[in-house]
């Protein structure tokens, strides 16, 4: 156990020296970097108040991404995913900030987004009749996810698609990737089940799977709970999962969980 808690505590010294100098450590080894994730997850609530160099030039580009997406930036901000999974998966709460604003169609100023671009869902029974004093008034209701800029969320599963799947279902888990999932699993249902408008998701779906059914595939067990689990307001996953139409993920999940090992057949 002292041997375990020695190495523990080297793990720790590397990560602490790889947040604070991220540019000086080759990442070549595979000792480091499992050094480095094993750290990552076991202490990833203090290494995320950690400074690092790089946390703002990621953030803005992060920012960049999430307001005008171009090919130059997104290549650029895959880089950082792919090199320096660690250190982009640090503002996984930021995107899901920004996500949630492109969503609300207002950003953080309260100033609208409603721009060219961006799609507009409606309401599938359209407008509803108020009644305001004597007279009746034609209301357009509009809830979150009705309007959304694509190119943001397409570019956006991009990024997080070019994270290595080691890292970015376990200590990417643990910085909060759940809850950006969530956040595409409300906009997919809120346009395929509320909007009944699939045309506008085709894009962000395709990818959106991809993304999940490597997820299901690297750590069926986790995904399965994560399956199981309640966003508040919208009920279980799995269900948001299946309505979204990706429900073929649950069910391959559980047969291969289901499929006995070699030397039980």
């Amino acid at each position: 156990s002292n041997k375990a808690s020695s190495l523990h505590s080297h793990y720790l010294v590397l990560l602490r020296l790889y947040t604070m100098f991220p540019l000086r450590m080759t990442l070549g080894e595979s000792r480091l970097r499992h050094a480095l994730l094993e750290a990552s997850y076991d202490y990833h609530r203090p290494w995320l108040e950690w400074r690092c160099p790089l946390d703002g030039q990621v953030s803005e580009m992060l920012c960049n991404i999430t307001t005008s997406p171009h090919q130059r930036l997104c290549q650029s901000t895959i880089d950082i995913a792919k090199h320096h999974p660690l250190i982009l998966i640090r503002q996984l709460s930021l995107l899901k900030k920004r996500l949630i604003e492109d969503g609300s169609g207002v950003d953080s100023e309260n100033k609208s987004l409603i721009k060219r671009g961006r799609i507009q869902g409606r309401q599938f029974e359209g407008d509803t009749i108020a009644r305001v004093g004597s007279r009746d008034v034609k209301v357009s209701i509009i809830l979150w996810g009705y309007s959304f800029s694509e190119p943001v969320w397409t570019s956006v599963l991009d990024v997080l698609m070019s994270l290595p799947a080691e890292v970015a279902f376990t200590c990417g888990w643990k910085a909060g990737l759940n809850e950006v999932l969530e956040v595409y699993l409300k906009l997919l249902y809120t346009h395929i089940k509320i909007l009944h408008m699939e045309s506008n998701i085709e894009r962000i779906c395709e990818k959106f799977t991809i993304l999940l059914s490597s997820f299901a595939s690297c750590k069926s067990n986790d995904f399965q709970d994560w399956a199981s689990e309640k966003v508040f307001g919208w009920g279980a996953i799995g269900k948001l999962i299946e309505c979204c139409g990706i429900g073929h993920l649950l069910a391959a999940n559980e047969v291969s969980q289901q499929k006995p090992l070699d030397g039980n057949k």
